[in-house]
């Protein structure tokens, strides 16, 4: 998560062309759908090696210790 200060630097440093937030931002614009419409979540799962998975999503699958 960005703080509101930064989040504030980097739209200065697009808005004024400096690199390489300007070529990012511009890389961005290309890449995101329109049409996303974004799914807040309550709760965030940690997953193996930091990945962020979404809750609920490996409670459900079976586990197999080899016991």
């Amino acid at each position: 998560m960005q703080s509101i200060q930064s989040l504030q630097s980097m739209k200065q440093k697009v808005l004024s062309g400096e690199e390489p937030w300007s070529t990012a931002f511009t890389i961005l614009k290309k890449e995101t759908p329109l049409d996303f419409v974004p799914e807040p979540r309550v709760h965030i799962s940690v997953g193996p090696y930091g990945a962020i998975v979404p809750a609920g999503v490996n409670l459900g699958k079976k586990r197999h210790h080899g016991l």
